[in-house]
């Protein structure tokens, strides 16, 4: 799921690894406290730092629980804005299917399948754009609810008026969610202390001295990457519909497995 996310994980971890082996080289000097020259790599016992570890890995756990609440809420805005999609479309149907055809007047049945065609369309391509402009996907939905007027003009079913509007009423609200969403960052004081938490632990490890230098390697690697791991994982989170940065977007398939519903027959069944 999150390749991308491992990708610059691997990528960052051995950059600090890199560091590593390139303090490793600095020649041993003396400081206050200490009564031979050591290496940088040499300067704390990994026993002392131990206590550390537990406290930051409590403070990410934190804030991780807290972002995954609120992903598991945006995971559900797709499933729920594509039943409104559907809802929608069986009450246009329904003002089709009751309509009583006169000489002088009859329902445009193309007019409406293309009204429920395009806000599908104007729904995903919104999800998709980096923007996220909500004068554009709102009227979007004005222009379906001219629907509701034209069908209440031509005599059409006074329930089939009500459900549209209804309907239009509560993916406004569905949409409107998700743009909150898009559009809030990360509490910025939180993310400054995760950001300070993982940059004291990383510096701490590389200054950490090990029994052997293999261990120092893997060690460090290893706490590096859960850590680093962890801060990009949360930082994609925060924002689960910011599609094409990262692979930890809400999957918008709901939506999608809606618009090939509709394009394989708004009328289908129909007698």
């Amino acid at each position: 799921m999150s390749k991308t996310i491992f990708i610059k994980t691997v990528i960052l971890v051995a950059m600090i690894i890199g560091l590593r082996i390139g303090l490793n080289l600095i020649p041993k000097v003396s400081l206050p406290g200490y009564t031979e020259p050591v290496h940088v790599t040499e300067m704390i016992e990994i026993s002392d730092v131990t206590v550390l570890f537990t406290g930051a890995f409590f403070v990410i756990a934190l804030i991780l629980a807290g972002t995954m609440s609120d992903y598991k809420e945006s995971e559900k805005l797709p499933g729920e804005i594509a039943s409104n999609l559907e809802a929608l479309e069986d009450h246009m149907l329904l003002a089709i299917r009751t309509y009583k055809n006169t000489n002088e007047q009859s329902i445009d049945k193309e007019k409406l399948y293309k009204s429920v065609y395009h806000l599908t369309l104007d729904v995903l391509a919104w999800f998709n754009s980096r923007e996220k402009d909500s004068k554009t996907i709102y009227n979007a939905i004005r222009k379906v609810n001219e629907m509701a007027y034209y069908i209440a003009k031509i005599g059409g079913d006074k329930e089939a008026v009500k459900g549209i509007q209804d309907n239009l009423n509560q993916l406004r609200k569905n949409l409107t969610r998700t743009y909150y969403i898009a559009r809030t960052d990360f509490l910025a004081p939180a993310y400054f202390l995760l950001m300070s938490i993982v940059g004291c632990v990383i510096s701490v490890l590389l200054m950490c001295k090990f029994k052997t230098p293999m261990a120092g390697f893997m060690v460090t690697g290893l706490v590096s990457f859960i850590f680093i791991y962890l801060v990009l994982l949360i930082k994609g989170l925060d924002n689960p519909f910011d599609y094409g940065d990262d692979d930890t977007n809400v999957d918008l398939l709901p939506i999608q497995r809606f618009k090939t519903r509709i394009e394989e027959g708004f009328y289908s069944g129909e007698e």
